[in-house]
């Protein structure tokens, strides 16, 4: 599985209903939806399998070395972790399915961004775009002549695609494990996504700002109507950068799509 981040990653939206308006929202006010994983149409995205059949004194090791990071001398940090995990067997497993919990609520309002590097993949324009009649984002990830990342984007981590739900274990894992099987690990049968995600744990979903001018450009689909298409161009323009205005068609001589553009604005 490859980690470095494309130059450019596409984001897929219907413009049907409030869609439009969603789409000029984000070109005019430079700012992005973030989903919870509740909202996802895939049921089993961000389902794990929690393991919490550690030992008091794994337990205890774990919690004295987190709060040691947190600043408490290793004595104190011992001291306290002595105190706070049970002793009993049935009540550390009750305190571990406490921690399972407060992470399931944590994670059902974590706020996702979900990207691919693909902007000609006929199954998320079906999906995604419903039928064609939607449009493709562009964002730019890194500036091509630097290859520097671009901060915001840049962030983007890949999708691990497996045939089973991984297993989190909040005493052996670290935190960037528990993030990459919570948030990074989805079902086999989306791999066609090749799907980039930007995840904030400690941030909630719903809309937040962007960087101005991360915005490349916009594929227009095969079938989007000339009003939403005019309203999408009429917010490129408003833009506060260059946006290319790319054309979808049908390639007739494959199966496959063809991409012109049209103009910048």
């Amino acid at each position: 599985m490859t980690t470095e981040c494309p130059i450019v990653l596409y984001k897929y939206k219907d413009v049907t209903g409030d869609g439009i308006a969603h789409v000029e929202d984000m070109l005019r006010n430079n700012r992005l939806w973030f989903s919870s994983p509740r909202e996802f149409n895939d049921r089993f995205d961000c389902r794990c399998i929690y393991d919490n059949g550690n030992s008091r004194e794994e337990v205890v090791l774990r919690k004295t070395a987190y709060l040691a990071r947190k600043g408490a001398s290793l004595s104190d940090a011992l001291a306290q972790a002595e105190h706070d995990i049970p002793q009993h067997p049935d009540e550390l497993k009750n305190w571990q399915r406490q921690q399972i919990e407060a992470h399931s609520r944590r994670a059902a309002n974590t706020g996702v961004l979900c990207l691919t590097p693909h902007r000609d993949n006929q199954l998320m324009w079906a999906h995604y775009a419903k039928g064609h009649t939607g449009v493709c984002i562009m964002f730019r990830v890194r500036d091509e002549r630097e290859e520097s990342q671009l901060g915001f984007i840049g962030e983007a981590l890949p999708i691990e695609y497996a045939d089973r739900c991984p297993v989190i274990n909040f005493v052996r894992d670290d935190p960037g494990s528990v993030v990459r099987k919570a948030f990074l690990t989805k079902t086999s049968s989306y791999r066609y996504e090749a799907e980039w995600r930007i995840v904030r744990y400690d941030d909630g979903p719903g809309l937040k700002p962007i960087p101005r001018g991360i915005i490349g450009g916009v594929v227009l689909g095969v079938e989007i109507d000339s009003t939403t298409r005019n309203r999408v161009i009429q917010a490129c323009a408003e833009y506060d950068g260059d946006v290319d205005i790319v054309k979808a068609s049908l390639d007739p001589q494959t199966y496959g799509l063809q991409f012109e553009c049209e103009r910048t604005v």
